[in-house]
């Protein structure tokens, strides 16, 4: 693997961890101002934080493709 490649896995594996601590940030603020899960308007507050999961798995697997060599390489 490329250096340029292993950067920019890395920078997607670091962006996946910061959409994970966001998602586990918002999913606690959500838990504590509503236990239940019964309020509608906190339904944008646990969108976000499903959004933010999903982010996250996406960036992971984009850097396990990178690492598999199935990705294009990264432009110069």
């Amino acid at each position: 693997m490329e250096a340029p490649d292993a950067a920019r896995m890395e920078d997607l594996v670091a962006r996946a961890r910061t959409h994970d601590a966001l998602a586990g940030n918002l999913a606690g603020k959500a838990s504590r101002l509503d236990p239940t899960g019964s309020l509608p308007a906190l339904r944008p507050l646990r969108w976000m934080v499903r959004e933010h999961r999903i982010k996250a798995l996406l960036l992971r697997g984009q850097a396990a493709c990178i690492g598999a060599g199935i990705l294009p390489k990264a432009p110069d």
